[in-house]
């Protein structure tokens, strides 16, 4: 399943992030764009309904399932803090991955917390390109043996959507914009910024 967010200040600033623009205004608009998307992607996670004890008649709503966010380092950090805005209590993992020549990948970070085998867990990044790092994680997930598993992107293309898919098919995916591989350069583009956003 695929979910493409919509909203108007989503592509305001999507625009401006395809437009080559300043770091400062690269890192502004991608904030903007983090925390709109945490917001929408959450929207549908289940709450509890809590009655008052000393007025039953009143009824509260609680979110109380255990949930944890796993970026992709480096591009998956600004979601990720988004993301924890929205839920302070979420445990946090990190995990990297490096391309070989073959199309294959290697892990090269990767912490994983302890008891997150029942939790709601988002997998957060910039951009799917392939598909090959984002699969690769959930293989190492399920590894795991964590099951309610989300994926969550700002860019995609849809040859790395039909691959995540063609492995693992009851994965959703979030995303803000699908790319057409011939218009995939400014997406590639784009993913440069990071190597001087991480740097302060």
């Amino acid at each position: 399943m695929i979910n493409i967010l919509t909203h108007p200040f989503l592509e305001h600033y999507l625009t401006i992030l395809r437009t080559k623009p300043s770091l400062s205004h690269f890192r502004f608009s991608l904030g903007k764009i983090s925390h709109i998307v945490s917001v929408l992607a959450t929207a549908d996670l289940p709450v509890e309904e809590i009655h008052n004890l000393e007025d039953e008649s009143r009824t509260y709503s609680k979110y109380t399932e255990k949930t944890f966010l796993l970026p992709i380092v480096p591009s998956g950090l600004p979601l990720e803090e988004a993301f924890r805005g929205i839920l302070p209590n979420s445990q946090i993992g990190f995990v990297a991955y490096t391309s070989n020549a073959d199309g294959t990948y290697d892990e090269s970070i990767c912490f994983l917390p302890e008891n997150i085998k029942d939790s709601r867990t988002f997998i957060l990044d910039f951009g799917i390109s392939s598909g090959g790092t984002i699969s690769s994680v959930i293989s190492r997930l399920q590894f795991e043996e964590v099951s309610l598993i989300s994926v969550v992107a700002i860019f995609a293309t849809a040859e790395g959507i039909e691959k995540i898919h063609s492995e693992f098919p009851d994965v959703p995916i979030t995303i803000c914009s699908l790319e057409s591989v011939d218009g995939s350069g400014r997406f590639f583009n784009i993913s440069d910024y990071f190597v001087s956003y991480n740097k302060t």
